[in-house]
């Protein structure tokens, strides 16, 4: 049993500066903080919750920066 969980060790200790990220940044997009750390925490998958992430929140800074933008115009 343990011999097929030692490849993955590597794999999850890598996923924890992405978890701490996500930690960080989840409230942020005012998504749930704990769902989004536990997900990210899973080797594969946290990969690609931190891209969604991401990407949310580049979202957000572009909506944001058009609501400056457009306060301006008036």
């Amino acid at each position: 049993m343990m011999d097929s969980l030692l490849p993955l060790i590597p794999m999850m200790l890598i996923q924890v500066p992405i978890a701490i990220g996500v930690y960080y940044l989840a409230p942020k997009m005012r998504a749930r903080r704990g769902l989004w750390t536990v997900l990210s925490l899973i080797p594969v998958l946290g990969w690609l919750v931190f891209y969604v992430l991401f990407f949310m929140w580049m979202g957000y800074i572009t909506d944001s920066l058009n609501t400056l933008l457009a306060r301006e115009d008036r």
